[in-house]
């Protein structure tokens, strides 16, 4: 089983474009968490003999969640493996601007082919896409058994359409909160080929 959870609300206005920025948490963090809890079949995931890794973005609104769920793991078996590639789109020049104070003429041309126009000193869409899905493949290859992995609502619509095998441009139709928790299943199937159930633990 592996699980996708979003981080919590970070402490930022609405309308603001952030995407690398490190943002710190919002004070509803320890409600936010145990909601998070809640949905999560504790026994299989803090297991004392085998818990589940977990794997987070370095930008401290997924760490924190990641080092309170590895508190919940027994002693000596809490490591949490961070990866750059599980971080938010960087937007470059807009990072912290309001949406609405961008001109225009800077993002007509990105809007025209967002998926494949990386922003000024940032990215496009199929450039997270494809950092994210290699992260996540990975994990997966390695820990055949599980894992957690805390991300952004970039990373879990990646990997949604990745294994929804959905166009790039769709993928932003999926709608998720903060603190959204998805899991996944690996199957294999009689007729040989491998895929994965989907199940929304809290959206």
């Amino acid at each position: 089983m592996y699980y996708i959870i979003r981080h919590t609300k970070p402490d930022i206005a609405q309308g603001v474009c952030y995407g690398i920025s490190n943002l710190a948490l919002a004070d509803t963090f320890e409600e936010e968490f145990e909601q998070i809890l809640a949905v999560l079949p504790t026994e299989e995931i803090f297991s004392v003999e085998k818990p589940l890794p977990i794997y987070s973005s370095p930008l401290q609104r997924c760490a924190i969640l990641a080092k309170n769920l590895a508190k919940k793991m027994p002693e000596n078996n809490n490591q949490i493996i961070t990866d750059a590639r599980l971080q938010e789109m960087n937007f470059g020049d807009w990072e912290m601007r309001a949406w609405a104070d961008i001109p225009e003429n800077e993002w007509k041309i990105w809007k025209d082919d967002w998926v494949n126009t990386p922003l000024p000193n940032g990215e496009c869409q199929k450039m997270v896409y494809d950092r994210v899905v290699a992260c996540v493949n990975e994990i997966i290859a390695q820990n055949p058994k599980g894992a957690i992995i805390v991300t952004h609502y970039g990373g879990i619509v990646n990997i949604l359409a990745h294994f929804f095998e959905m166009p790039l441009k769709n993928a932003f139709r999926y709608e998720f909160t903060f603190g959204a928790v998805i899991k996944i299943t690996k199957k294999s199937a009689n007729f040989g080929e491998d895929f994965v159930k989907i199940k929304i633990l809290k959206s």
